[in-house]
C-alpha cells in the first residue's frame, strides 16, 4: 500500500486592513469630550458676544455718517438751514403796537409784527417811554 502523504492544511495567515467601525467611548473619554465641548461652547459664546459688539459699533458709526450725509444733502438741496441768530427788537416801531425785528449779523429786517400783550404792558412802567404823536 502506498501511503499518501497528506499535506497538512496550513491555516493561511490573515492579512490586515483598516476599516471605519463603531467605537464605544470609555467613561474617561466621554468625560474629556464633555469638558472640551463645554470649553468650546464658552469660547463660541464669547466670540458671538464680541461680534455683536463690533457689529453694534460699526452700525453706530455708519448711522452717524448717514445722518451727516442726509444733513449735508439737505443743505445743498435747500440752500439754507435754520439757526439761532441774535436779533434786535424795536418796540412801537414803525407804529405804536408794532415791533420790528432786525438781524444783528446783516441788519436785515426779519419781521414787522404786532406786539404781544405782554410787551405792550411793559411800556406802562418804562420811565423813558415817550408817546409818539
Amino acid at each position: 500500500m502506498t501511503k499518501k502523504v497528506e499535506k497538512e492544511k496550513e491555516t493561511p495567515k490573515p492579512r490586515k486592513e483598516t476599516r471605519i467601525l463603531k467605537y464605544l467611548f470609555t467613561v474617561d473619554e466621554l468625560r474629556e469630550i464633555a469638558s472640551n465641548l463645554a470649553r468650546e461652547c464658552r469660547e463660541l459664546e464669547q466670540l458671538e458676544f464680541e461680534k455683536k459688539q463690533v457689529v453694534s459699533d460699526f452700525k453706530a458709526k455708519i448711522d452717524a455718517h448717514n445722518a451727516q450725509v442726509s444733513k449735508l444733502s439737505a443743505h445743498i438741496n435747500n440752500g439754507h438751514e435754520y439757526r439761532y441768530i441774535e436779533c434786535s427788537v424795536f418796540l412801537n416801531d414803525p407804529t405804536p403796537g408794532k415791533r420790528t425785528v432786525i438781524r444783528i449779523d446783516n441788519n436785515e429786517t426779519v419781521a414787522v409784527e404786532d406786539m404781544p400783550k405782554e410787551e405792550m404792558q411793559e411800556d406802562l412802567f418804562d420811565p423813558d417811554f415817550e408817546v409818539q404823536e
